[in-house]
């Protein structure tokens, strides 16, 4: 769910924008991605079934050194690729690098 900000959500073959206070369904078996507007901040709220998937987010990033956001860049794919070993998550690669409108 969103609670602030926006993002555009890729599911399968369907995309589609949200704003705070809306819920996107990501199953599991079908691929997905989303992209966090560039113009502000996104907060979400992420439940997860089976659980754990927490400890795959943990491996894949890193921890924040200050309490700011970091420069925007490219996800670590080699990392998460890595962590999505330990926990069965297929990492397909990155998302498209196109800004959402």
């Amino acid at each position: 769910m969103i609670l602030d900000g926006r993002a555009e959500f890729h599911c399968g073959e369907r995309g589609s924008r949200a704003g705070s206070v809306t819920f996107m369904l990501l199953p599991k078996g079908v691929p997905h991605w989303l992209q966090v507007a560039a113009d502000a901040p996104c907060r979400s709220l992420v439940l997860t079934s089976p659980a754990q998937f927490e400890r795959f987010l943990a491996e894949a990033g890193q921890p924040a050194l200050t309490r700011e956001l970091p420069p925007p860049g490219p996800p670590d794919m080699a990392r998460a690729a890595r962590a999505g070993e330990h926990f069965r998550i297929e990492t397909l690669g990155p998302p498209p690098t196109a800004p959402m409108h």
